[in-house]
Formats: structure tokens, sequence, C-alpha cells
């Protein structure tokens, strides 16, 4: 499918590159547009020379049936201004910009906006390495459920694509995309432990990344909840139950909680 990428900064880069590394998208059915001369050439290094560079978004959406929004929120309005004398029923357009509703996007298109297929999608920043959660939100499913389907196996391409209401997709965008920052936050505390127990910090680091890189290898082969993982590595009076009482008295559980209610 003829693919646009407009406003293609760090998360339209990740998503260019997500999809060119998928089954789905060929480079020169891929055309990404950046505003200044600096953005085109550092697009110009990192991608391949079949993709199509361009300042033009108008002429990017006339070519393509695929168009990512993946402009900054505050830039929403003016592009879709810009672009939505070209839009037509044929097209899906799909907004990756946070906090801006299929209301907004709708009333920034006009009269023509019930009759245009919109999606939104919020990745994290493991679609880099194509491990991305992705939630998707469609409108009306009833819309475009083939192009509905076709968005979804895009970012099952770049790890899991997760299908939900657009009412779930801020809190959402907290679990996965700030989440993101949530567990490395725990990495980090981890490591710095392993250094006061004598390790080095690279070591430390390792152990503590194949730590938790195993422990959702469980979760994920058993299907399990997380305390019966736990109680599979927890004695009476042993160290594990000692550990976890101490991060509880510390807050451990209220303060994740907290950064969740945010």
């Amino acid at each position: 499918m003829k693919t646009a990428i407009l406003g293609t900064g760090n998360i339209g880069t990740a998503i260019a590159q997500g999809l060119l590394k998928g089954t789905l998208t060929a480079p020169e059915d891929l055309i990404c547009t950046v505003r200044s001369p600096a953005s085109l050439e550092r697009l110009r290094q990192i991608l391949p020379e079949t993709v199509r560079l361009s300042h033009d978004n108008v002429e990017a959406v006339r070519q393509s049936r695929l168009v990512f929004l993946a402009v900054k929120p505050l830039l929403v309005e003016t592009v879709i201004e810009e672009i939505s004398p070209y839009l037509t029923s044929d097209h899906l357009l799909v907004s990756v910009a946070a906090g801006v509703t299929f209301e907004d996007i709708s009333g920034f298109i006009g009269k023509k906006g019930d009759s245009i297929s919109l999606f939104r999608l919020m990745p994290n920043t493991a679609l880099s390495v194509s491990q991305s959660v992705t939630l998707l939100s469609v409108r009306k499913i009833s819309e475009d459920s083939e192009g509905f389907d076709f968005i979804r196996h895009l970012f099952d391409e770049m790890g899991i694509c997760f299908p939900m209401p657009e009412s779930l997709m801020a809190a959402g965008t907290l679990l996965t995309s700030a989440g993101i920052a949530f567990a490395l936050r725990y990495v980090r505390a981890a490591t710095e432990g392993g250094v006061a127990l004598g390790f080095s910090p690279g070591i430390a680091k390792q152990l503590v990344i194949y730590t938790v890189f195993g422990a959702l290898g469980l979760l994920l082969a058993h299907g399990s909840h997380p305390e019966e993982e736990i109680d599979k590595v927890t004695s009476p009076g042993g160290i594990t139950i000692r550990g976890l009482n101490a991060m509880e008295e510390a807050g451990f559980t209220a303060a994740v909680l907290a950064g969740l209610r945010l």
C-alpha cells in the first residue's frame, strides 16, 4: 500500500524503519516528509535510497492511501488544514499525536471529516527494535475493517498491537509508552544495588537485564499471574521475602500506582 509519513521526526522515523523491516511496505511505496533541509538530509543517511523524501505534505497525501500524521500535537491542526482538501474517502488517516482526539481531527478536516477513515496509534520507543507495544484505536470499526486489519498487521510485525477504545488510549499510553521509562527506572535502581553489593556496573546491569528478561519470559510462557511466579522463589524467612517486604515498606507498589495516576 502506498504510504506517507507526514512529519518524519523521531517517532515518524521509527515508524518508517519499522515498516521497512516488515513484509508489507516496499521502500519505493513509502514517502516521508520533513520541514527542514537538515531533517531531509538526516533521513537520506538512514533510509534506503528508494524511499521518497519531500517537503510537500500535499503531494505525499495525493500519492498515498495510508497516511501517518506524525507531527507534534500542536501542529496537527495546521497540517490537517493543509492536506484536508486532498483527503478522500479512500484514505486511511492515522494520527500518532498524543492527546488529539477523533473529534478534534474530524473538526480540523471539516465537512469531509465524517467520511474519512480515522485511526489513532500510539507505539513506544521499542519500535526501533521491533518490540513495540502499540495501541490502536479506530473511530468506527465498521468504517474500514480492512484498513484496521491491515494497520494492525503492520504493527504486529513491529512487536504487538493492541486494539482498544479511544477512551483508554491515554491510560494505555501511561502503561506502555511511559511504562518503558518506569521499567527502565527499576533496571537502573537494581543495577545501582548490584554495584553496592560488589559487582562492576557493567556486570550488574547485565545481571539485572537478563533477570528481568527471564521473569517476563516466565509470564509469557506460563500465562501466569506475577504472584504465582513470585511464590515459586519465595521461601519462609528467606532473602526473597525479606527483600520484597523491605521494598513494600519503602513504598514500592504505592510508588508505581502513584506514577500511573498522573
